[in-house]
């Protein structure tokens, strides 16, 4: 986690917006497709209250895993990356494009010159934050629609969310840049290799080597190279974010995509740049409120 909560808040709530993707601060911590749960308002972190497979109330319900992928890039709207080609807010798959650095850039970070990733990152003020992930593999839950009779049926309450998509891999980096903006730089060893000329042989160590300018980084790497940390997943649930969906910015399902749950939204408003909460007044509540307000209350009071 980034040290403070209000930076665990912000960095979730710049993946959040762009995606509409939870990461998970803590990537150590197992996460399932299936588990049930809700996301603190302090930390940002969510707690696991359950899992339908475990309980058996999966019916209808299937999980299905994908193939394994390369590099993955996930960045928040006022994040840039030279090698993703402009591709702002945009996960990219297979990601391999190397553009040339400066010589003072592989001198000035041990290791980075042997990397066989190199990602260079431009942050906007307040507004940087992304998300790499080193071959992850996907696991999904599919017939989402069957998840809704659990809330209908009241196993589940409406400001629970569904954990639907996991993305599991061996090795992880988080960037939260700093509130003035900067410049970050990235790189990941994919193998030891030999370094130097033929009488000294010094290996490199598998893993991350990177820094920024402002903003901090934060990776780790399996050196079993093991499916042991969760930085991402989906939340679903049955509220169309009625009352904070004009302060969000990730896609809804269409009216015809009946079999897809909505994002769970963050139990917060708008945030600043210290990540601290907005105060925000819409309107003054009446009779026709009560959806709204019961909504808001259930998620703070889970919190």
């Amino acid at each position: 986690m980034f040290g403070r909560n209000n930076n665990n808040r912000k960095y979730v709530d710049l993946i959040f917006q762009s995606r509409g993707k939870y990461p998970n601060l803590d990537p150590a911590t197992s996460m399932e497709v299936g588990d049930y749960g809700f996301v603190t308002r302090d930390t940002a972190m969510f707690r696991k209250q359950g899992n339908l497979f475990k309980e058996n109330l999966a019916q209808g319900l299937e999980k299905e895993t994908g193939s394994r992928m390369g590099i993955v890039v996930m960045m928040a709207e006022g994040t840039k990356s030279f090698d993703a080609g402009g591709n702002i807010g945009v996960y990219v798959l297979q990601f391999q494009i190397c553009y040339p650095f400066p010589i003072d850039t592989c001198r000035t970070i041990p290791g980075f010159a042997e990397c066989s990733f190199k990602s260079r990152y431009s942050f906007s003020r307040g507004s940087g934050a992304a998300l790499v992930m080193h071959q992850p593999i996907v696991t999904v839950i599919n017939n989402q629609g069957n998840i809704k009779k659990l809330y209908q049926d009241g196993v589940l309450t409406k400001c629970q969310a569904v954990i639907t998509q996991v993305f599991a891999c061996p090795s992880y980096a988080l960037l939260l840049g700093g509130k003035q903006g900067g410049d970050a730089m990235l790189g990941y060893r994919a193998n030891s290799l030999p370094i130097g000329g033929h009488d000294v042989a010094v290996f490199s160590q598998v893993g991350w080597v990177g820094n920024t300018s402002s903003g901090e980084w934060q990776w780790a790497h399996d050196a079993n190279e093991r499916d042991v940390y969760f930085p991402l997943c989906v939340l679903g649930g049955i509220s169309p974010r009625i009352g904070v969906q004009d302060l969000r910015n990730s896609p809804m399902p269409k009216d015809d995509e009946p079999d897809l749950l909505f994002p769970y939204p963050p139990p917060w408003g708008l945030l600043d740049e210290d990540g601290s909460e907005k105060i925000f007044v819409d309107h003054v509540p009446d009779d026709s409120d009560d959806e709204e307000v019961s909504w808001i209350t259930l998620i703070e009071g889970r919190a």
